[in-house]
Parts: C-alpha cells; structure tokens; sequence
C-alpha cells in the first residue's frame, strides 16, 4: 500500500523560473530510481505536490523539500496510505498552471485535513488526465 503525502508552499520565484524545471528534472530522476510516483502542480505563486511511494522515501523527500530555499510557508495538507498510487503512469508529472482556483484552494484549506487534501488530489486527477489528452494529441498530430 503507497503512502502519500500532499504539501503545497509559497514560490520564491514567479513562473516561469528556471529552477522550477530544475526540480522537475531532479524530482523526476529521484523518483524513478526509488520507484515513486507523482505530480506537481506550479502556479504563479505556489507549488503543491503529491508524493508517493514507500513511507521512508517519501520522509526523505520531504526532508530535502522543507530545506529548498525555493519555498517558502510549507505546509502539509494530507499524510497518509492510498489503496493505489494516484498517478502510478508519472515518475513526476507537472503542470504549470495559471488559475486562481488552485491558489484560492490552497490558501484556505487546512493542513492535515483529508477531506480537503482529497478534493486537491481530485484537482490534481483532472489536471494530469487533461495532460495525458493534449500529450497524446501531440503525438499523433508529429
């Protein structure tokens, strides 16, 4: 059973910024050598991130994450074991995403409430499945 855990921070950088591809390429490579999954999700002003996978990855994750100098207010939104992996077919998906609906989102939620987390995984869900669309329309218009 994978563990996940949402977090959700304040940008130091506006999007686009270069280091926010620097910690999709990192993310995405840990990821993959330690077998997790997940999705991230850059608005103007926020990250927010859903990690899964072994419980002892994910904590050693986290530990990185809370030291990044490009967050800032980092806070937990959900903790806990999922039934499946919520993006199991995304080393690390991303969107950069420029909607009000997700910052507004994140700065009224709580922390450590599973019914909101849900509601944002849920968010995250349709953001990735839209990814998936528009990524194979692509690649049968090359």
């Amino acid at each position: 059973m994978p563990h996940q855990l949402l977090y959700g921070s304040v940008a130091v950088h506006t999007f686009p910024h270069p280091s926010d591809f620097d910690i999709l390429r990192k993310s995405h490579a840990n990821n993959a050598a330690k077998g997790m999954t997940g999705f991230l999700i850059r608005t103007p002003v926020h990250f927010m991130q859903l990690l899964e996978g072994k419980k002892e990855d994910i904590d050693a994750a986290m530990a990185r994450i809370q030291t990044d100098d490009r967050h800032l207010s980092l806070r937990i939104f959900y903790r806990g074991e999922a039934d499946e992996p919520s993006f199991q077919s995304w080393e690390m998906g991303f969107a950069g995403l420029d909607d009000d609906r997700l910052d507004e989102a994140m700065r009224t939620a709580p922390e450590n409430d599973a019914e909101s987390a849900f509601a944002l995984i849920a968010l995250m869900k349709e953001l990735s499945k839209e990814r998936h669309q528009s990524r194979a329309r692509w690649s049968e218009a090359g």
